[in-house]
């Protein structure tokens, strides 16, 4: 019993001892020589390898327990937990109970930044599409940058990453950074896809105590120009379908926008 064979058959051939082959070789795949120099019936052992199933493409979420983080991954495991291996990189995965009852996503430890010890490359390795949810903190650019640059050195395939509708004004303190960032990812040599988001309507859920108490919020812009605004949610479903096909959005920039209104 040469094999474990998941099947095996019964034939009639020939061995050539002196040469080893076996005359009529369709008949296996797994053969041991018997002491012998003529034809007889001997017993053919082989094992049938079942195929293995694709392995599906890794998509990584970092930054996943922000709003915008956390929309994309919900709308990924709603849509595409079947055709996706969904990776969520959190800062404290003890804090993400609900990304983890999403169906078909794994909670990750990751951070975004340069730090060694944060070891994001090794964490990154065999991802092929990570989604960057550029950080609200002050020294987002650096941060985003580096997050890039380890993807990079991980072999991701395509980086997504989070951006705002002025991007282009580098004359303004939050155009100036996502402009580094959308930069720096471009020259990276990567694949990439730029989503620039605006204003958040879920935002304005933080004014609720200001509007109760005085029927109004304060803002330094003209309540008479329109804007365009969005849900998070909607932001997630963006998100989720670039990653679920990167190639049709490769190195190409989206503003998602919708009807525009005014605070009038």
């Amino acid at each position: 019993d040469y094999t474990r064979p998941i099947s095996h058959y019964y034939k009639d051939t020939c061995i050539n001892v002196t040469s080893g082959h076996i005359i009529k070789r369709e008949w296996t795949d797994t053969h041991f020589i018997l002491p012998s120099l003529h034809c007889q019936k001997i017993q053919v052992y082989y094992s049938i390898q079942q195929p293995t199933a694709m392995a599906k493409p890794v998509v990584f979420v970092i930054g996943a327990t922000g709003s915008i983080g956390a929309a994309t991954v919900t709308e990924l495991a709603n849509k595409y937990a079947d055709k996706l291996d969904i990776r969520a990189g959190v800062r404290n995965p003890e804090k993400a109970d609900k990304l983890k009852a999403l169906p078909g996503v794994r909670v990750v430890q990751a951070e975004m930044g340069p730090s060694p010890e944060k070891n994001l490359v090794e964490t990154l390795k065999g991802v092929h599409t990570l989604y960057i949810n550029t950080p609200g903190a002050e020294k987002r650019a650096p941060l985003a940058i580096a997050t890039a640059e380890a993807a990079k050195s991980a072999g991701v395939k395509h980086i997504v990453v989070v951006s705002i509708f002025a991007a282009d004004h580098v004359d303004n303190a939050f155009g100036s950074q996502f402009h580094q960032i959308e930069s720096a990812v471009k020259d990276l040599g990567v694949p990439y896809t730029i989503l620039r988001l605006p204003l958040f309507y879920d935002n304005f859920f933080g004014l609720k105590d200001e509007i109760k108490s005085h029927s109004s919020i304060s803002s330094p812009v003209d309540p008479t120009k329109p804007f365009a605004s969005i849900a998070s949610e909607d932001a997630g479903k963006a998100g989720a379908v670039i990653l679920a096909d990167p190639s049709k959005h490769v190195n190409k920039t989206y503003e998602v926008i919708s009807g525009r209104i005014t605070y009038n």
